[in-house]
């Protein structure tokens, strides 16, 4: 823009040693005012809008649209196992699932195609518990769509477990009533957990899966009922 201006000025200077375009300058000096006022206005507009946000209003904006993360599950996993509660039940018994409460959802999340989902969905699945409240063992059998044996202990080492071509490292701990048991899953290579916990109720078991990312996307919950047999 300031090279135009200083063209401008060197024109004008050449016409103004003839006498003969005097009038013509005369005439030609408020339109090239006007040109010059509406350039330099066009390069303050052009540097104001070129300015960055002042830190504390980019700061501001980028902070109300950070979604608050979950609270991390290992750390309350650790201030739990520290306490260990104690059990005050025995979960030991065989339970056949009955009803799925956004099962699905919960699946799909973890990358599981639609057409196995509609299978763990649908299949006829029962978990068979033998625990050990004295010595903290605790086995579960699943029979279902996908069938496993797992053996914990509670306040145990971390176990590594496997669900068709997903790796776990496993922790399991006492709800902090004793009616029920928590399952911490982490699967390192996909970063997330799933926060598995069995309660009690009477001659069911009502079991809530959760699943944590660590990158803070959205999780899924899903609620499963097992009626003893």
């Amino acid at each position: 823009m300031s090279v135009s201006v200083d063209s401008l000025l060197i024109l004008l200077g050449a016409f103004s040693t003839s006498p003969e375009l005097a009038f013509t300058i005369d005439a030609f000096v408020p339109v090239y005012t006007a040109v010059a006022v509406a350039i330099i206005w066009g390069v303050y507009k052009e540097d104001s809008q070129r300015k960055p946000p002042s830190p504390s209003a980019s700061s501001a904006s980028s902070s109300s649209s950070l979604i608050s993360p979950p609270s991390s599950p290992s750390a309350s996993s650790t201030s739990s196992t520290s306490k260990k509660n104690p059990p005050s039940i025995s979960l030991t018994g065989s339970y056949k699932l009955i009803k799925n409460i956004h099962y699905q959802e919960f699946l799909a999340c973890q990358g599981v195609g639609w057409a196995l989902r509609k299978a763990a969905d649908s299949a006829n699945t029962t978990h068979t518990i033998t625990h050990n409240t004295q010595t903290g063992d605790f086995r579960l059998d699943v029979k279902g769509l996908i069938s496993s044996s797992m053996d914990y202990k509670v306040y145990g080492p971390p176990i590594a477990t496997q669900i068709k071509d997903k790796s776990f490292v496993d922790t399991v701990e006492y709800l902090p009533d004793g009616l029920g048991i928590r399952i911490h899953k982490v699967n390192k290579k996909d970063k997330y957990d799933i926060i598995v916990e069995r309660r009690l109720k009477g001659d069911e078991i009502e079991m809530k899966q959760r699943v944590v990312f660590k990158d803070n996307r959205e999780g899924k919950e899903a609620v499963q009922i097992f009626k003893r047999i």
